[in-house]
């Protein structure tokens, strides 16, 4: 399989229009979850992060297949993001 990167937001001028559906900015580490033989995480380097977060591959091993995923994980504290706590967990 042919690397996937995972997409990337842009610097743009604000708007708002119909038929478009925009998501917050989170501070998190953007990932691709490959779900295929099993369950590899890969970072925006395409870097392999999957021994990283073992109880999101277990959440994805057990509730999804064969599928490709391009998001966030982020961690929140009192419900906002808190990439202080991602930084300590990554490193």
């Amino acid at each position: 399989m042919n690397p996937i990167k995972p997409m990337l937001a842009v610097s743009g001028p604000p708007f708002n229009s119909e038929g478009w559906i925009f998501e917050p900015k989170i501070d998190g580490t953007r990932c691709i979850a490959l779900l295929m033989e099993g369950v590899e995480l890969q970072n925006r380097r395409l870097a392999n992060i999957t021994y990283r977060y073992p109880e999101v591959v277990k959440a994805l091993a057990e509730n999804a297949s064969l599928c490709v995923l391009d998001g966030e994980i982020a961690v929140f504290l009192n419900d906002w993001p808190d990439f202080g706590s991602l930084a300590e967990r990554d490193h």
